[in-house]
């Protein structure tokens, strides 16, 4: 029983802290996808909810601290700008306009 609350404690400290680093994570999301910020955010609620309840067994925080750590957020893919066939640009006061050969 002793072997089994010290298990227990270690692993909600582990859990404890994974909470900690998702939700620093969570604190610049800028260009992350929604997908897996919501992902994360609820694997954070999931695992407060298995760290606050007195009554977790080892196998729920186990689980809890598994799904958090499996968790990343993924940035979005960017998709390259159409090329034109002009340009305008000012530089010095100047307004200048790029035309490629085939615009003529």
């Amino acid at each position: 029983m002793i072997i089994w609350r010290i298990i227990k404690n270690h692993r909600t400290e582990e859990l404890g802290s994974a909470i900690e680093s998702a939700e620093k994570m969570l604190q610049n999301t800028a260009g992350c996808t929604k997908q897996s910020i919501e992902a994360l955010q609820a694997a954070v609620k999931t695992a407060k909810e298995a760290l606050l309840d007195p009554n977790a067994s080892l196998e729920e925080i186990s689980r809890a601290l598994s799904a958090l750590r499996g968790k990343t957020l993924e940035k979005e893919t960017v998709k390259p700008e159409e090329e034109t066939e002009e340009t305008v640009f000012e530089a010095g006061g100047m307004r200048y306009e790029v035309i490629s050969p085939s615009a003529r």
